[in-house]
């Protein structure tokens, strides 16, 4: 027996999450998703949970999230507004600084243009503009790109 949880995400983070970890994710305790959200999850009844979700926070698209029932009596079923909040922004920051990464590799070893790269990794994850704009993401990149390209051996 098992349980479903749905995680509120941007349609970037979902689609990343599904090419990822599949579109019927089991949590596992073996790789970096499960270990973020099995550490997320607690017991309804050890905290206070009156929560006010912020209207402009709140997300209409979920990746789900099944648990066996003994990984509930352990951690527990119950995300706040702000672990769903931390979720999303946790594996945003993971796919980002993956695509970073990559495209600063590519560009350095194979004179690939960033934008190439990051487009590429874009289309491979089928996200489109509407999920994150590519002029955004490509700021954050000129704004980051100094910070990763010390602690790259080239």
């Amino acid at each position: 027996m098992s349980l479903s949880i749905q995680i509120p995400v941007n349609s970037a983070v979902k689609k990343y999450l599904e090419i990822k970890l599949g579109k019927n994710y089991n949590l596992c305790t073996d790789d970096w998703f499960g270990i973020i959200v099995y550490n997320f999850l607690i017991n309804k009844t050890n905290k206070n949970f009156s929560i006010t979700p912020k209207m402009r926070d709140q997300k209409e698209i979920f990746f789900e999230v099944t648990l066996s029932i003994g990984q509930i009596e352990k951690a527990g079923i119950y995300l706040t507004e702000k672990q769903i909040s931390s979720i999303n922004n946790i594996v945003e920051k993971i796919f980002r600084e993956e695509m970073y990464y990559s495209a600063i590799v590519n560009k350095n070893i194979y004179s690939i243009d960033y934008r190439i790269t990051i487009n590429n990794i874009l289309d491979a994850y089928d996200i489109t503009e509407e999920d994150l704009p590519f002029d955004t993401l490509i700021k954050d990149f000129d704004r980051k790109k100094g910070n990763i390209v010390p602690n790259l051996y080239f």
